[in-house]
């Protein structure tokens, strides 16, 4: 994996591969090394291979990643390579094709449709090298198969999974409402994204303004760090919301009680990871959420039983569905329940490996069937 940071694609991929370890695989780990991702899979038990350098900003390694992988490949029969970047997946093209008889299947997940491309050197790693994918959403499937034209038999829909037994309704949230002074009748309303352009945070803040007029009290937790932190400090104060609008910085190893605080989780557009983990971590809280109907975030959420699924650019209606949680506190804890009760059946850590063991398995049986057929 072509990435040093632990944002956006990190967590889950390293998540998964620890649990395919977990489930008997053996796993060799890929990163670009020096930094926290190589440093966080240590931690988690899996050894980065410490001759791949992954790094896209350093092109002349390209070619020296892609003789130690083929080298790596046929020495120790590797059966699977699993690719989450399109650096790394053109690594694992370029290894296949350069094998004079490759034996491994090869895998991308596609996270989000920023790696598609229907140009013909794509359509050649999609259609020619590329054994399977995976998406994380029927929308991102259907959107590979209209713009990348790769066929929706080849695109297994896995959507993300969330550790239960760290996300639980039962954490306390006292200390953090204690640590931003709110009262404990004071509606707390969250959002944890990425501070940037694209997340919705200056629509939810147009929101905040109408449920301000009803519930004056009413606090908003920022949750993430990011470029865009200055225009929302400058709006807010341009808007009179100080009293109303925290920013908490990034959070991680309390994230559980930072959720735990907040009375109605808001997340209305999808980040670089494309499952919207975040939304299912507060749902994994037992939390009321409004979701933005679009990706990810409409299919995690069951409009009106687990959840509110809103237009994503309305704040009036964004705005209304807050309002109707935080009046209606019976129903926002029945929803929550429910919420709790989807990513029991649905996205679970567990859930997400055995869908993806699977999806490996069915593969390898259809290209040993060919195999057969072809002898």
């Amino acid at each position: 994996m072509s990435n040093r940071w632990w944002t956006g694609t990190a967590d889950p991929v390293l998540s998964l591969s620890r649990g395919l370890q977990q489930a008997g695989f053996q796993v060799y780990f890929g990163c670009t090394r020096g930094d926290t991702l190589e440093k966080r899979a240590q931690q988690a038990g899996l050894s980065p291979l410490p001759w791949l350098s992954l790094d896209p900003k350093k092109p002349h390694t390209f070619a020296q990643d892609l003789l130690a992988l083929r080298r790596f490949v046929q020495a120790e029969q590797i059966d699977i390579i699993h690719t989450h970047l399109s650096h790394d997946h053109w690594l694992a093209g370029l290894v296949k094709r350069s094998c004079p008889d490759p034996s491994f299947l090869l895998f991308r997940t596609l996270h989000t449709a920023r790696g598609l491309h229907n140009d013909p050197l794509h359509r050649w790693l999609f259609s020619h090298q590329t054994d399977h994918f995976f998406t994380v959403s029927r929308a991102l499937q259907e959107e590979c198969c209209r713009v990348g034209g790769i066929a929706a038999t080849r695109i297994s829909v896995v959507p993300g999974g969330v550790d239960t037994q760290r996300f639980h309704p039962d954490v306390d949230g006292r200390s953090i409402r204690e640590e931003f002074h709110l009262a404990e009748t004071a509606p707390v309303i969250g959002i944890v994204a990425r501070l940037a352009p694209s997340r919705g945070h200056l629509t939810l803040l147009a929101a905040l303004q109408h449920v301000v007029r009803r519930y004056p009290q009413v606090k908003l937790l920022i949750v993430g760090k990011g470029e865009y932190r200055p225009v929302l400090e400058r709006h807010v104060r341009a808007q009179g919301l100080e009293k109303q609008v925290i920013f908490t910085g990034y959070r991680e190893d309390d994230l559980p009680a930072v959720l735990a605080a907040m009375d109605v989780f808001v997340l209305l557009h999808g980040g670089s990871e494309g499952s919207c983990r975040a939304l299912l971590e507060a749902m994994a809280m037992g939390k009321a959420c409004v979701a933005g109907a679009e990706g990810a975030l409409q299919e995690n959420v069951e409009d009106r039983r687990s959840g509110l699924v809103v237009d994503p650019e309305d704040p009036r209606e964004i705005a209304e569905a807050i309002l109707c949680l935080l009046q209606d506190r019976q129903r926002a804890a029945q929803m929550g329940r429910e919420a709790r009760r989807r990513v029991e059946r649905c996205f679970t850590e567990k859930h997400r490996v055995e869908r993806t063991v699977e999806v490996y398995q069915a593969r390898k049986d259809q290209a040993q069937r060919h195999t057969g057929t072809q002898a």
